[in-house]
């Protein structure tokens, strides 16, 4: 949602408007997950704008070294049944 200094958060009224219009009523705790994931979604989005900010997302080592864990579990897990 745009803003004077820029991007804001979701507000009460603006989740309240959105249901009246669309004539779905959210329970409340669904009202402040999307009012909180807002919030989240604006800081990321600042905290993106440092060049130093990580990525979001896990890096390719990290991936296979998880994937690596996996396997050898698995294998373990099979060798194990065939016994």
């Amino acid at each position: 949602m745009p803003g004077y200094t820029g991007e804001v958060q979701v507000t009460h009224a603006e989740i309240v408007s959105w249901q009246k219009n669309s004539h779905l009523t959210l329970s409340p705790w669904e009202a402040k997950t999307i009012r909180r994931l807002s919030g989240v979604y604006i800081k990321e989005c600042r905290d993106a704008l440092d060049p130093s900010c990580k990525a979001p997302w896990p890096t390719p080592e990290y991936e296979m070294a998880v994937r690596a864990r996996y396997s050898e579990a698995l294998k373990a897990n099979l060798r194990s049944l065939a016994q």
